[in-house]
């Protein structure tokens, strides 16, 4: 057999022996492909990442669609008791919370002593000596945290307190602070404190709404000094 001059080389011709369909050049021809196929091979992986914000970047993708596969159901989300081996995670967890939540509320440099403060260091030596603080985990990367106990306030007649529940500001509207929410009270609750008290700057519009979608009620206001800036502060509470 003769090779077709206007045809490409054929490669290693021991791949006949498959006996493939091939063209006028003596090339497999490749099966027709199925429509889902097709459109898989069109498109972009997706990434965990792409998956949470796909909200976000919908639209800026075009001709190339993302493969959104399910790939949430293959990322392991955990909560657990923080160890002291998790201290610089969730120091940064903190700074990145804070950074998102308190900026152009909290002064600037008062903003900065409060973060610098609460280093690795600090939260080894919280978490060592017993503080109840939760870690949310996405994978291996820590989510968010939430740090409670006793109520600290004895004006309000409540038995126990989330003293601080934040995430990652890329974690945030996805539920997973209604499972820390949760999961707190539900260990506060094995602990038999049946009532909960939680504080939130009255202008951090994003955690006001965040503690009245879950239920709480406001039960008392107080305010607290940052530097030269005194701000207005809001308990909720819930009962089981």
């Amino acid at each position: 057999m003769t090779h077709n001059r206007n045809c490409p080389p054929r490669g290693n011709t021991l791949r006949r022996l498959e006996f493939p369909a091939r063209d006028a050049c003596g090339h497999a021809r490749q099966p027709r492909k199925s429509g889902t196929q097709a459109a898989l091979d069109r498109c972009i992986p997706a990434t965990g990442w792409e998956h949470l914000n796909r909200p976000l970047t919908r639209g800026l993708n075009e001709g190339a669609a993302l493969c959104l596969y399910p790939l949430m159901s293959t990322v392991l989300i955990e909560i657990r008791r923080a160890k002291a081996a998790d201290a610089a995670a969730v120091a940064e967890t903190h700074d990145e919370a804070w950074r998102n939540a308190y900026q152009g509320i909290i002064p600037g440099t008062d903003l900065e002593k409060l973060i610098s403060r609460r280093g690795p260091a600090w939260w080894d030596s919280a978490i060592r000596k017993g503080s109840r603080v939760l870690l949310l985990v996405f994978g291996d990367r820590v989510a968010g945290y939430a740090n409670y106990g006793r109520n600290r306030a004895r004006s309000l007649f409540y038995d126990g307190e989330i003293y601080e529940l934040y995430l990652r500001p890329e974690f945030q509207g996805l539920g997973f602070g209604r499972r820390l929410f949760t999961a707190a009270w539900r260990d506060l609750g094995q602990s038999g404190l049946k009532s909960l008290v939680v504080w939130a700057l009255s202008d951090n519009d994003p955690a006001v709404e965040f503690y009245r979608a879950l239920g709480g009620r406001a039960v008392a206001r107080s305010s607290e000094r940052f530097g030269t800036r005194v701000l207005d502060k809001v308990a909720f509470a819930w009962r089981a």
